[in-house]
């Protein structure tokens, strides 16, 4: 599926409210309790309560946007790494 430039648009202005929305609010402001380790191999992966929000945020509003869409996100691969499959072998895939 080719996405439209309305699409693309959409999307655009998605990644740039979760920012706005989840990630600046907390920006160098976290406590760390809000902040973990992502993987065991690797000590220096971190992964914070924004990271985790935005993901939330694009993949909720991505999916009124592509409904049809597979999502895959990094903070949701790091927890299911079968996730990557889907990448190529769905229709859309975001």
């Amino acid at each position: 599926m080719q996405l439209s430039q309305k699409n693309i648009d959409d999307i655009i202005e998605v990644v740039r409210l979760a920012g706005s929305k989840e990630i600046l609010p907390v920006f160098r402001n976290l406590l760390p309790e809000q902040i973990s380790k992502k993987s065991k191999q690797n000590p220096r992966d971190l992964v914070t309560i924004a990271d985790h929000a935005a993901e939330k945020f694009i993949q909720t509003e991505i999916g009124k946007i592509l409904p049809q869409a597979h999502l895959v996100g990094e903070e949701s691969v790091a927890e299911n790494p079968k996730l990557l499959d889907l990448i190529g072998t769905s229709d859309v895939c975001v």
